[in-house]
């Protein structure tokens, strides 16, 4: 399947100048419901113009070679969800244009020169996790706005924003705000709802685990 793809791109990119293709793989360990299996990862980025698509494509063995197909589900119920689970993000432009975002999963973003964030990462537990973050730019060659968002399916763990004013030729005003909404959940069993005398509480119930 990874020879295909790579194949069908690199054909097209050949066809049209704009279309370009570029990836990378891995290999590693992955837990899916308890199990472990060897997991293959090709991610290649789709380029056209400004536009690029970033793919994350997965193959899972486990120890007695078989192949687990709960990724691959073509059906009419799984057709949908296994195609936008192999869509890693979306991005226009880059960060250097008056114009850009970024969708999906997010790297190495910092704020700050890395005094409030440095090379964050929303995708540190993907696939097991899957956060759907933000990274949009912008502004003009006066002053930029850059605004961070981890996740939009539930509370985010981290929110920010840049600003950038150009005073003079050689001279940049910057402006930072980081935050993180979700203080009180850094572990995953923690509804996060809860209060603080609730954590609290909760706290007391695990420490003896």
């Amino acid at each position: 399947i990874i020879f295909f793809i790579t194949i069908v791109c690199y054909l097209n990119a050949e066809e049209n100048s704009s279309l370009d293709v570029v990836g990378t793989g891995s290999f590693g360990a992955s837990t899916i419901n308890g199990k472990i299996y060897n997991q293959i990862s090709f991610r290649p980025e789709i380029r056209f113009k400004k536009l690029g698509i970033g793919l994350n494509i997965s193959i899972y063995i486990d120890e007695n070679g078989e192949i687990y197909n709960g990724n691959w589900l073509f059906d009419s119920e799984n057709a949908f969800q296994t195609v936008m689970d192999k869509i890693y993000y979306v991005r226009w432009g880059n960060k250097y244009d008056d114009f850009y975002f970024r969708v999906g999963a997010l790297e190495s973003i910092s704020l700050g020169y890395g005094a409030l964030i440095d090379r964050y990462s929303n995708a540190m537990e993907y696939p097991q996790i899957k956060k759907l973050g933000l990274d949009l730019i912008y502004g003009n060659d006066k002053i930029k706005f850059e605004y961070v968002q981890s996740n939009f399916k539930r509370i985010p763990a981290l929110i920010g924003i840049n600003t950038k004013y150009n005073l003079l030729s050689r001279m940049n005003i910057f402006a930072s705000v980081a935050h993180d909404l979700n203080q009180l959940t850094r572990l995953d069993e923690i509804p996060s709802g809860r209060n603080y005398d609730d954590f609290m509480l909760h706290c007391e119930d695990i420490k003896d685990f």
